[in-house]
């Protein structure tokens, strides 16, 4: 048994016995409960901050992944771009050779053509000089017959 001394100058309280002891237990056993409960709310909190701790682990994580992600994006956009604008330089180079393919071809057929029409104006003059040449003939013979 338990002995408290009272206030009432140091005389033991045992002689109360059994009232203060109920007391005491009473007052040990709501001590108790809300200690119990105040562990019961520590362990709550304590499980609640490690769900947290975990979230947060979790969510770095995925923003690390991210982070790859995004670089591994940027890079893959940067080397595409890159063959983006070799293959339209190579295009290019296709495009004006074939472009100045065409001109010298399109000039060939423009002076075949113009060959072909200044042969055939030379011919036009031949016949014509033929046909001059001709009456002109015809116009002397009239004439030293009539002479």
């Amino acid at each position: 048994m338990e002995h408290k001394r009272s206030s009432r100058g140091g005389r033991s309280s045992s002689s109360r016995g059994g009232g203060e002891e109920a007391a005491v237990a009473t007052e040990r056993s709501k001590y108790e409960s809300k200690i119990r409960e105040s562990q019961s709310r520590l362990t709550k909190y304590t499980a609640e901050n490690d769900r947290l701790l975990d979230e947060v682990s979790n969510l770095r994580l995925q923003m690390r992944e991210m982070k790859n992600d995004r670089s591994e994006l940027v890079r893959a956009h940067h080397e595409s771009m890159s063959l983006l604008a070799q293959v339209s330089e190579e295009k290019l180079v296709e495009f004006k050779s074939k472009s100045e393919q065409e001109a010298v071809e399109s000039k060939s057929a423009q002076e075949e053509a113009l060959r072909t029409v200044l042969e055939m104006m030379e011919k036009d003059c031949e016949d014509r000089v033929a046909e001059l040449d001709a009456e002109l003939a015809r116009v002397e013979e009239e004439r030293e017959r009539a002479a």
